[in-house]
């Protein structure tokens, strides 16, 4: 966990910035994005891709994130998936007939 970014929590009457810890994986097929962002659920979650660039937000009635991640590869899909507040995004690379498999294996953890 050597990587550090920056979620803007926005409220009404000032703008905070807190630092959140996110981990990285390279796999044979995608990179694996592991951050933490409490308070937040799947639902709230939006993750827009632009070129090679991720773009993260989530907004609440409490609070707003958003994050840009250069991730070096224009992704073919993104999955993601929350547990106990880590929320996993797999970035593919390419479309390969297994991968769903692998998508259906992580939704039913």
């Amino acid at each position: 966990m050597d990587n550090i970014f920056i979620f803007r929590i926005i409220d009404d009457n000032e703008i905070n910035i807190e630092e959140f810890t996110y981990d990285t994986e390279i796999t044979d097929d995608c990179l694996v994005i592991y951050a933490a962002i409490p308070g937040i659920e799947k639902k709230d979650l939006v993750v827009e891709c632009f070129k090679e660039f991720l773009f993260i937000s989530a907004e609440t009635d409490q609070r707003k994130y958003y994050q840009e991640i250069l991730i070096e590869f224009i992704p073919d899909r993104v999955i993601a998936v929350e547990k106990n507040g880590i929320f996993t995004l797999r970035c593919y690379r390419k479309c390969q007939q297994d991968l769903k498999e692998k998508d259906q294996n992580l939704l039913e953890k």
